[in-house]
């Protein structure tokens, strides 16, 4: 995987900041859908996600997925998915989250 630089317009996406002054981007939270496996830049879950937007991200360190209650930072990106893990009750599970 090459790391393209690109500017990724996150005036859609929900975002974080480290200050108060809201001056930088602590993160950008996408909306994980459990019908489809797809990601949403809306929480009405109306504008996917796509697998440049995810990449850039990504190597960022900027995503964050929201689904229902939970919170998930991704561990890996495979160029068509974004993979989150989770631990129940000492059982592992890894979700993937197709992106296009």
């Amino acid at each position: 995987m090459s790391i393209v630089r690109t500017k990724t317009n996150t005036k859609r996406f929900d975002k974080r900041h480290f200050d108060a002054n809201d001056q930088y981007i602590g993160n950008i939270v996408v909306y994980g859908n459990t019908e489809d496996s797809k990601l949403y830049v809306d929480a009405e879950k109306t504008t996917e996600v796509s697998a440049a937007q995810a990449e850039d991200l990504f190597v960022k360190g900027l995503l964050v997925i929201s689904v229902g209650t939970a919170m998930f930072v991704p561990v890996a990106f495979t160029g068509s998915a974004v993979i989150t893990i989770s631990v129940v009750e000492s059982a592992v599970t890894a979700t993937s989250w197709t992106v296009e």
